[in-house]
């Protein structure tokens, strides 16, 4: 797999609602969700060739109450649950 850019996810979430949240979820075997820090971070990283730069999104904790994002997150179901459910 290989990183997304920032030019790419611009693009992707310029087709999402300006007003919604953003979170990140993660380990897809016992899945839990985080909230983005408004911080980012730019360091150097040795899998970067020519000394290239990440841009990190920092985890801001968790929601208050439930931690675990909603069920099938990890079975390939991306955009609105809502439009899916229409279709």
């Amino acid at each position: 797999m290989r990183d997304i850019t920032v030019g790419e996810l611009i693009a992707m979430l310029s087709d999402m609602p300006e007003d919604a949240p953003v979170r990140v979820a993660h380990q897809p075997s016992y899945p839990m969700q985080f909230h983005l820090s408004r911080e980012l971070a730019l360091r150097s990283s040795g899998d970067i060739p020519a000394g290239g730069k990440v841009v990190y999104l920092l985890d801001a904790g968790q929601p208050s109450a439930p931690p675990y994002p909603p069920a099938g997150l990890f079975e390939g179901h991306l955009g609105d649950e809502d439009e899916e459910a229409e279709a």
